[in-house]
């Protein structure tokens, strides 16, 4: 079974096309001939599978870039303590839904132009118009999203972790004294770093290990820190309106404590929330990479692929229609309709 690349439209394909179905062909073409009947089914599926993670990786080192790590609030201090800036302060969440669209737009279209290279449809599909093309990729992001939200419990894990608030990983956690956690609140915790690992890189230890091993392998990590909330809770103005900050226990491993308790000891409180900038909030100071660590929202783009958005205009690259698509598609006609009803009721009954 031979592979070759699509025939030429009238218009040059987008390069992330032209990449995926180079892709596709050249992988197909070094497969053993047994495995060939079955890779246009599978090899377009494992493509949209790895694009997915990438866009998603690329998004986090930016967001750990020192400008961004400055401008969102991704890696920096808790709200409750201001920080002076000459830059605006944004949210991470608007950057990791952007990512996220854009992550299951490049899964959608690797799927797509994959597809079409080891299969070919019975005939060219007809170019896209601006609108139809703008309303294929907002479906294709709205059932990103919905298939995101199932597999992730919130859209934190996008973002670098947090040496000063609860990590990427952050599940469940426990109320926090000022001293070390007792002896019956490190128990929970070892439940809490059996299940969802380290609350700052992901890192879990091996199901295999006993209770007792991985009771030595984490800490109790103070979220905010002891040294924040200590300078914080000291300032005159906290101290005669009696005001703290309540902390939680959260497991932390080894690693990341340590990183941890280095960075805030070369930086004092004070040099950290004055502003100090780019300097202060380089990249690794006090924010940590996991793109390495995989989760099963990490299925998000074979998810969207097999639910058939990968098809532009509701059919796939057999010219079959796909229920991911069809149903998106159904459900904006129906609320344009809805919308249309409402619109006229609101003309006559203001006329």
């Amino acid at each position: 079974m031979g592979f070759s690349s699509p025939p030429p439209a009238d218009q040059p394909a987008p390069l992330l096309d032209r990449a995926a179905a180079r892709a596709a062909t050249s992988l197909a073409s070094l497969a053993p001939a047994p495995l060939r009947p079955y890779l246009p089914a599978s090899l377009p599926l494992l493509l949209s599978t790895i694009s997915f993670p990438l866009v998603t990786a690329a998004s986090q080192l930016l967001q750990h870039t020192p400008l961004l790590n400055y401008v969102t609030t991704a890696n920096t201090v808790p709200p409750l303590l201001p920080r002076p800036s000459l830059l605006p302060r944004l949210p991470a969440s608007p950057l990791n839904l952007l990512a996220l669209s854009a992550a299951g737009c490049v899964a959608s279209s690797v799927y797509s132009s994959s597809s079409r290279a080891l299969s070919p449809p019975r005939s060219p599909p007809p170019p896209l118009s601006p609108r139809a093309s703008l309303s294929h990729h907002l479906r294709v992001s709205l059932l990103t999203l919905l298939t995101f939200s199932l597999l992730s419990p919130s859209l934190r894990v996008l973002s670098p972790s947090s040496f000063f608030s609860p990590g990427a990983f952050a599940a469940r956690s426990l109320p926090a004294t000022m001293g070390y956690a007792t002896p019956a609140a490190r128990g929970s915790l070892n439940e809490i770093y059996r299940l969802h690992g380290c609350h700052t890189c992901g890192f879990r230890p091996s199901p295999l290990s006993s209770r007792l091993a991985t009771l030595q392998q984490f800490n109790a990590d103070h979220i905010p820190p002891l040294s924040l909330v200590k300078w914080y809770n000291n300032r005159w103005y906290n101290r005669l309106l009696r005001r703290t900050i309540a902390q939680r226990f959260y497991p932390q491993c080894k690693g990341c404590s340590s990183v941890q308790g280095a960075a805030l000891a070369r930086n004092s409180m004070g040099s950290i929330l004055s502003g100090a900038g780019f300097r202060v909030l380089a990249p690794g100071r006090f924010g940590k990479l996991h793109v390495h660590r995989l989760r099963r929202w990490h299925l998000t783009g074979a998810a969207v692929a097999a639910a058939g958005a990968g098809g532009e205009g509701g059919s796939d690259a057999w010219g079959n229609r796909v229920w991911g698509e069809a149903l998106l598609r159904e459900a904006e006609v129906w609320a344009e309709g809805r919308a249309g009803e409402l619109w006229e009721r609101a003309r006559k009954w203001g006329g």
